[in-house]
């Protein structure tokens, strides 16, 4: 199992983008496994250091989970989300674990923002979240991602980029941050409860939760799209949400069999075709129009 690696170097070989579309949207796809949020959140984390690299192309362990860390806290302590389903004995992961302590150990269970907390204990909670998390997630990442996104060594504890991904990455940023967070928040929709859910429609009731969209997105959303005013504001709309919910607003007789176009078949429209998937998410109306055209065939 990937996981299990203590090391790994990724591919020297030329990429095409078909090639690295694929390897991007294999993590997205239900052929990666995800007991836990590790892979979205690492994923994410890694994406936020491309430009913290050193002369080598690396970033070492410390940095990239210094940023996992940071990110898990808001959506852990603040928000409660779970980060992997409830099991028998309602054990928590490991990730949960480690900042739910400190957090009670620490500031009692009244809650203080990442900026809020002395810099050596940010640096403390960093390396027990990096020492109990790199086991589970480097190597699974790195093998989930084709062996092509990076090498790593887990003994010396750092990371290096291929820099034919690092490029795609940069110039495709937006799509490929829009299919983390979705995947993300679908896992989340998967793990938690209704009364999570509850309780993060009353903490965003501020409107940032739009209509049709996921209030996991919404989190994700609020805590890494929407930090200025302007943001908040002009409410932008997310591309993929916008193909899963155009439909609901079409002129179309939704009550017949024929004509409902679920999400699964959505997915299908985006990961059939990678090259209709580039197409769709930079422009949402392709895939809109392709769904009417599909429906009006079947009701004819």
């Amino acid at each position: 199992m990937g996981y299990d690696l203590k090391e790994g170097t990724y591919s020297k070989r030329p990429l095409s983008d078909d090639e690295m579309w694929k390897t991007v949207n294999w993590l997205f796809s239900t052929h990666s496994i995800n007991e836990t949020s590790y892979k979205f959140l690492f994923f994410k984390s890694l994406i936020d250091c491309l430009d913290q690299v050193d002369s080598k192309g690396r970033i070492s362990f410390e940095q990239v989970f210094s940023r996992f860390t940071e990110i898990s806290w808001n959506i852990v302590v603040k928000y409660n989300v779970r980060q992997k389903a409830i099991t028998a004995d309602h054990k928590e992961c490991v990730l949960e674990q480690i900042l739910y302590d400190f957090y009670r150990i620490s500031f009692e269970n009244k809650y203080v923002t990442w900026n809020e907390i002395w810099d050596e204990d940010r640096i403390k909670l960093c390396k027990k979240v990096k020492s109990a998390c790199k086991r589970y997630v480097v190597g699974a990442l790195y093998s989930d991602m084709n062996e092509l996104l990076y090498s790593f060594n887990k003994k010396e504890e750092w990371i290096e980029f291929n820099p034919n991904m690092v490029q795609f990455i940069k110039v495709n940023r937006g799509i490929i941050e829009n299919l983390n967070f979705y995947k993300w928040a679908k896992f989340y929709e998967q793990v938690n409860n209704k009364a999570t859910e509850e309780k993060l429609a009353f903490l965003l009731s501020n409107g940032f939760a739009r209509k049709n969209e996921s209030i996991y997105r919404a989190m994700l959303a609020y805590e890494f799209e929407r930090t200025t005013v302007k943001a908040e504001k002009e409410q932008l709309p997310n591309t993929i949400e916008l193909m899963l919910v155009a439909e609901a607003h079409s002129s179309y007789d939704t009550d017949s069999e024929e004509s409902q176009i679920t999400e699964d078949e959505y997915e299908d429209e985006m990961y059939g075709s990678y090259e209709k998937m580039r197409e769709y998410l930079q422009d949402p109306i392709l895939l809109i129009n392709n769904m009417k055209k599909k429906r009006v065939g079947n009701i004819i």
